[in-house]
């Protein structure tokens, strides 16, 4: 296990794992300071890794397609705001527009997400595995 911003995380997948599966971000519609959290917080990877982790968990093979994941709501709380505050201090929230192409055509286009309000240390690990369950959960059989 590796410990990251305080939470214990599964091992990383090894390289080119599900090699067909290419995820990417927009985080352009994000305020500068969201921007900084997803970048620092390095939350395009451990979503892109929960994906597959999912995937792989299913027994999923999605083959040759690309995942294009535009953030449309980022938030994560800092741990001083959820000790001070707790529930009162709100969400950690991350919501996508996604869309998946297979040789360039479009086969599904959906909107998902995920909150949490618990505080704890796996606080971070709940919000990336609950909005990749809900992310795959678009993904075409």
């Amino acid at each position: 296990l590796a410990v990251v911003a305080g939470a214990c995380r599964p091992a990383r997948l090894p390289p080119g794992t599900l090699p067909g599966l290419e995820v990417t971000f927009d985080v352009s519609s994000l305020p500068e300071d969201k921007r900084k959290v997803f970048a620092e917080r390095e939350i395009a990877t451990y979503l892109d890794e929960a994906i597959r982790r999912a995937l792989l968990d299913q027994g999923r093979d999605p083959g040759s397609m690309t995942l294009q994941l535009v953030v449309t709501k980022f938030r994560f709380r800092s741990s001083g705001l959820v000790a001070i505050g707790g529930m009162m201090a709100g969400s950690d929230v991350i919501e996508v527009d996604a869309s998946i192409t297979r040789n360039g055509d479009e086969v599904a286009r959906y909107t998902t997400g995920a909150a949490t309000i618990l505080p704890g240390r796996k606080r971070f690990d709940r919000l990336i595995e609950e909005a990749a369950e809900r992310i795959v959960a678009g993904f075409p059989r």
